[in-house]
């Protein structure tokens, strides 16, 4: 089996993980796999990376549930903290509108102090 072959079948084995066991999508793999370092593409990665993350793919699946958990929860814990970003821009931003409307809707021929 060639190299191209060995890492297509690496590919194939672990997209089949992420429909199989995780039924995760595929922007939500990505978004993962993103984040743990590996790029947003299997096809960028040589066969020890990709062997590598079946490896970590296989132990999430089940081989230690404290493994899991920990995952889980630095998963979340990261998770949390993107939409504690994403609503404080959102609350600023909301803000800056009101201020921009109240200002538009209350002109005055003085300038505003």
């Amino acid at each position: 089996m060639t190299q191209e072959q060995r890492e297509r079948k690496l590919r194939q084995e672990i997209h089949g993980l992420r429909v199989k066991k995780f039924h995760w999508t595929l922007n939500d793999f990505k978004f993962i796999i993103k984040g743990l370092g590996y790029g947003e593409s299997l096809r960028a990665l040589p066969e020890d990376r990709l062997t590598e993350l079946k490896g970590s793919s296989s132990t999430l699946v089940g081989k230690s549930f404290h493994k899991v958990s920990t995952s889980l929860q630095d998963f979340q814990s990261e998770i949390f903290k993107v939409f504690v970003a994403i609503s404080s821009f959102q609350q600023g931003f909301n803000n800056v509108v009101q201020c921009f409307c109240f200002g538009i809707c209350n002109m005055s021929p003085e300038p505003m102090q």
